[in-house]
């Protein structure tokens, strides 16, 4: 059996050759280099010799020079197998010295398997081998030897450099910081990322330490992390806060490594700023959609609370003439319109209150808030009206309007405790699309521009950017500017603001114009005597004992007979056994058991011509959409006047009343 020695310090290529010739029948030891070769060699000679060219501590040209000049191991056939040396001087080189075959990587296994039994042919027929060179060439071989070698080490460098110029290009694209720290913590690479993220060039960071960078509160953490790294323990998904050089803040995410041979701090980070600040505004959209719930909630709480008192003062009017209990009366009704007011405020505040979509003339309700702000505010606040006469009409909620209006104007106020000059201005802007593209919101179109304008302390940038969060405020409640922002935008409209310390603040609202919309009519003002009723008989249904209570009294003061019901159960077994006396019905729409949609819906099964009046202390466009979808007649928002209820009566309930329309 043919003993082969093989010779290479790569342990795949090693493995493969002994699999190889094992397998074909050959007996196989191993060296990973030349020095262990010559040992294992001398020991116990084989029969043939397959030895790398390029390997440590010696070399296959050295173990072949060594190797043909001992007088044990020169009849040994020696056969190079090189994937590095591979130009026709490296196997010339290889021949001078004395190989009896040269070999490239790869080469199929059999062509392998061919050219090995044919040294072993040449090698059987011939007693030595020796080099092919005369005598006194070896001074030849050796300046061929170092020529190859320089020309490797210089092919080597040459790639060595391409790999570092790719890895510094590598660096340079990626979107991550990648940086390294000596001992000291300064810096001492950094790619074009880093410049990005710290706002410096590599050469003004070179040599400052990473400390420098870090924001004072997160220093700590950061002294922590690294004493960590150097310490062996794995650092990952370590964040800290770093200030850039305009003086913002970057959040960046980080993983460490330390090298005790080089003794450098290797660093990965990533700027995660945008995603904590997306993050950030999802967990407020959280706080603001269960801060909506909560003020729907309230607000609806806060309308059954008032419906009653609203109504009840109507009564009490109704036969009271005495000056003194009259006053104190419109003291209270004012309060509960108030009342209703902030409620209609939170609902406006949470997008749930429904719009009334009429010809709004904005110049008319500048002037009345106007009005109020003359006879309410500090005397030392001087108001200027500025109205163009042909201001357009805008389609939408004139009471929404005027509250936003009106928070403005207290905002203002607030922002001139010493004084000043507060100017209500409103003018017909026609945007474009260079002009539309540069306000978020802004569509080309038709606008009224409604600007509050005062002489006050004015806003740093910082509390600019906030002004209209919601529940971010420097004084009250913080909902007056996020409620104002709020109504603009579901009319259609949008908010600029400009402020400056020391010189006071400009919000302009531009709301979609539509010269088109004819103005709103006038509704009654009141002074004429109530509608009455004459014996009709209402079913009355609600789960609030004082609204159903007072809605029955003042039915029955104003000539009508009135059925209660705590709920839609009850409501439909009195439905069904007085049902040709009932002329109307009033349901509440949030009910425990059966609510007011299930009553509804109930009601017109069992009698498709009834007359339904839909009442809730949540107007929102969905609860009105669902009660003019199930067939109601009509909409009332809680809480609602006497005088509100008895002309919705006698609209549907008068003989010459056509059925008409859904309106609320």
């Amino acid at each position: 059996m043919t003993r082969v020695l093989i010779v290479d310090d790569n342990a795949a290529n090693a493995y493969y050759l002994e699999s190889l010739l094992t397998l074909n029948g050959f007996d196989v030891q191993s060296a990973v280099n030349g020095a262990e070769a010559l040992v294992v060699a001398r020991e116990n000679p084989p029969d043939l010799v397959v030895s790398d060219l390029l390997m440590p501590v010696m070399d296959g040209y050295s173990l072949l020079r060594q190797w043909k000049a001992d007088a044990v191991l020169v009849g040994v056939p020696f056969i190079v197998y090189t994937a590095t040396y591979t130009t026709a001087e490296d196997e010339h080189l290889a021949f001078n010295l004395g190989a009896d075959a040269f070999i490239i990587k790869p080469t199929a296994p059999d062509a392998f398997l061919d050219q090995l039994r044919e040294v072993e042919v040449r090698a059987s027929a011939t007693t030595t081998a020796k080099p092919r060179e005369a005598p006194g060439a070896d001074n030849e071989s050796l300046r061929q030897y170092s020529e190859a070698l320089i020309r490797k080490l210089e092919e080597k460098t040459v790639q060595l450099e391409a790999t570092v110029a790719h890895l510094s290009n590598v660096l340079d694209y990626s979107l991550d910081v990648i940086c390294s720290f000596d001992a000291d913590g300064r810096f001492v690479r950094v790619n074009a990322a880093g410049e990005s993220v710290f706002g410096h060039r590599t050469d003004e960071m070179l040599g400052q330490t990473y400390i420098e960078n870090v924001i004072d509160e997160d220093i700590d953490s950061t002294l922590a992390a690294v004493a960590a790294a150097r310490a062996g323990q794995p650092v990952r998904n370590f964040e800290n806060r770093c200030r850039r050089s305009n003086g913002a803040v970057a959040h960046l995410q980080w993983t460490l490594h330390w090298s005790d041979e080089e003794q450098i701090l290797f660093c990965v980070g990533r700027d995660i700023t945008e995603t904590r600040s997306l993050e950030v505004q999802v967990l407020r959209a959280q706080r603001m959609e269960t801060a909506g719930t909560l003020a729907g909630g309230i607000a609806h709480d806060l309308n059954n609370v008032l419906a009653p008192i609203i109504m009840s003062i109507g009564l009490l009017q109704m036969d009271d003439r005495d000056p003194r209990r009259l006053d104190i009366l419109r003291v209270i009704d004012a309060s509960a319109h108030r009342g209703a007011d902030l409620a209609k405020q939170l609902l406006s505040f949470t997008s749930r209150a429904e719009l009334e979509h009429v010809g709004c003339p904005v110049g008319e309700l500048l002037a009345e808030v106007g009005h109020i702000v003359e006879e309410t505010f500090l005397k030392m606040i001087e108001v200027r009206l500025e109205v163009v006469t042909d201001l357009w009409v805008v389609e939408g909620d004139p009471t929404q309007l005027h509250q936003v209006l009106l928070n403005l104007c207290v905002n203002a106020r607030d922002a001139m405790p010493n004084g000043g000059i507060l100017t209500l201005s409103a003018r017909n802007l026609e945007l474009d699309e260079h002009d539309a593209a540069r306000f978020v919101g802004a569509h080309v179109g038709a606008y009224v521009a409604v600007t509050v304008q005062d002489t006050g302390t004015g806003m740093s940038s910082d509390v600019l950017d906030r002004a209209f969060e919601p529940f971010f405020t420097t004084k009250g409640t913080g909902l007056g500017l996020s409620t104002t922002l709020a109504i603009v935008k579901r009319h259609g409209g949008f908010v600029r603001a400009s402020s400056e310390v020391g010189t006071g603040t400009i919000i302009t609202v531009l709301l979609p114009a539509n010269p088109a919309v004819a103005r709103p009519r006038s509704e009654p003002t009141g002074g004429s005597d109530p509608i009455r009723g004459t014996g009709e008989c209402v079913l009355v249904v609600d789960d609030d004992p004082g609204v159903r209570q007072i809605t029955e009294r003042t039915l029955q003061a104003y000539g009508y007979r009135a059925l209660p019901a705590v709920d839609g159960a009850e409501a439909m077994q009195l439905f069904k056994k007085y049902r040709r006396d009932i002329a109307l019905v009033i349901t509440d729409m949030m009910m425990p058991r059966t609510a007011g949609p299930s009553l509804i819906a109930a009601l017109l099964i069992e009698d498709p011509d009834a007359k339904i009046i839909a009442v809730s202390g949540v107007n929102s466009s969905e609860v009105v959409r669902t009660a003019k979808d199930l067939g109601a007649a009509r909409f009332l928002a809680k809480p609602f006047t006497v005088e509100v209820l008895l002309r919705t009566l006698h609209d549907l309930l008068a003989p010459e009343a056509e059925p008409g329309a859904f309106t609320h």
